[in-house]
C-alpha cells in the first residue's frame, strides 16, 4: 500500500536475573549431612577418650586381623573381646572370626545336650554349695544368739500373740538405752507386780516373766536385774526401808527367772535402786517408779576381757 512505512516488528523479553537461586533448599541437605558427620566424628572421639588402654589395643588387634580371634582358646589372655571363663573349654564355643559371621551353630544331638547340662552342673556345683553352706552358718547364728532387735521383736510378737494377758501389755516396756536392751515389768494403779511392801511375786509379774524368760533364753547377754520403789517411806518401827525391798524384790526376779531355765551364769548383778531413780521424777509416789528392770548387758569387747584377766588367763 502506497504511502506506508514498512518496518522490522521487534519483540522485547526480559529475562530476570539469576539472584533468586539461591532460594532453593539443596544447601541445607548438604549443611544437615555436614552437621550429622560432625556429630558423629565428636562422639566417636569422647567415646575413645574414656576408653581405657588396653580395651583400645584389643580393638586395634581386632581391626587389624580378626582371624586371630579364632585362633585363640577359651579363656584365653585377658582383653578385650577375649574373656575369662570357669566353665571347661570343652564345651565352650570359639569366638568367629567375624562379628559379620552369622553361620548357624551345628545341631547338637541329645547325647550331647545332657552331656553339656552335666557339665555344667558339675561346674558349678561347688559354687552353689558353698553359698548355700554359708547361708546355713549364717542362719544358724542367727537363731543361736539373736541380736537386740530379735529379742525385742520376740517379746512384742509375744505379747500381741497372748490374748491371757489382757491389760498387762502396758506394765512390760521395751526400750533400748546405751546400755543396751532395757525390759521393764512396771506397776500400774490396781495391778502391782508385788505384793505390798514385800518381795512376793503376783501371778500376773510371773507370767510377764515367763514371756521375757522365753525371748532372752537364746540370746548369749548377760543380765543386771535392778529392783525400784517409790518415795513412800516404811512407817518407824517396821524393820525394813525402799533399799532393803528393792533388792529383794530384784532378787526375787533372779529366782523366779533361774526357776524358769535361765542359766545363773548369766546374771551379771543384782541391785536394789529404792527411790534413786524415779521414772517419773514429778511424781515421786506414783506407782509407776515400781518396778523391775531387766538390762541385757552386751559381750564385752575382747580387749576389755584382757584387761581383766592376768598372763595365766585367769580372772582377778
Amino acid at each position: 500500500m502506497a504511502g506506508k512505512r514498512e518496518g522490522r516488528v521487534v519483540v522485547r523479553r526480559v529475562i530476570e536475573g539469576g539472584h533468586g537461586a539461591h532460594h532453593g533448599g539443596a544447601w541445607k541437605v548438604a549443611y544437615a549431612d555436614f552437621v550429622t558427620a560432625m556429630m558423629a566424628f565428636f562422639l566417636l572421639m569422647w567415646l575413645l577418650g574414656t576408653t581405657s588402654q588396653a580395651k583400645l589395643e584389643g580393638l586395634a588387634e581386632y581391626f587389624t586381623d580378626p582371624s586371630s580371634l579364632s585362633r585363640l582358646p577359651p579363656g584365653g589372655d585377658p582383653g578385650i573381646l577375649r574373656g575369662t571363663s570357669v566353665m571347661e573349654p570343652s564345651f565352650i564355643e570359639a569366638p568367629p572370626a567375624s562379628p559379620f559371621d552369622t553361620a548357624p551353630l551345628a545341631p547338637r544331638g541329645e547325647a550331647a545336650e545332657s552331656e553339656l547340662a552335666e557339665e555344667l552342673v558339675a561346674a558349678f556345683a561347688p559354687v552353689g554349695e558353698a553359698v548355700l553352706d554359708n547361708m546355713r552358718v549364717e542362719r544358724a547364728e542367727e537363731d543361736a544368739v539373736p541380736s537386740v532387735a530379735q529379742v525385742e521383736a520376740r517379746l512384742r510378737q509375744a505379747l500381741a500373740e497372748r490374748s491371757d494377758l489382757g491389760g498387762l501389755r502396758e506394765q512390760l516396756e521395751v526400750t533400748r538405752t546405751p546400755e543396751g536392751l532395757r525390759i521393764e515389768l512396771l506397776d500400774r494403779e490396781g495391778s502391782a507386780m508385788f505384793a505390798s511392801g514385800s518381795n512376793q511375786l503376783s501371778p500376773e509379774a510371773r507370767r510377764l516373766l515367763e514371756l521375757v524368760a522365753a525371748a532372752i533364753a537364746s540370746s548369749g547377754d548377760r543380765l543386771s536385774i535392778r529392783g525400784h520403789t517409790d518415795s513412800r517411806p516404811f512407817t518407824s518401827g517396821s524393820g525394813s526401808d525402799n533399799w532393803l525391798l528393792s533388792s529383794d524384790r530384784a532378787n526375787a526376779t533372779r529366782q523366779a527367772l533361774v526357776a524358769l531355765g535361765l542359766p545363773s551364769a548369766r546374771i551379771a548383778e543384782v541391785i536394789g535402786k529404792a527411790d534413786t531413780e524415779p521414772r517419773l521424777p514429778e511424781r515421786p509416789d506414783d506407782p509407776g517408779n515400781r518396778r523391775i528392770s531387766i538390762l541385757l548387758l552386751p559381750a564385752p569387747a575382747p580387749a576389755a576381757a584382757q584387761a581383766r584377766s592376768d598372763g595365766n588367763g585367769t580372772q582377778r
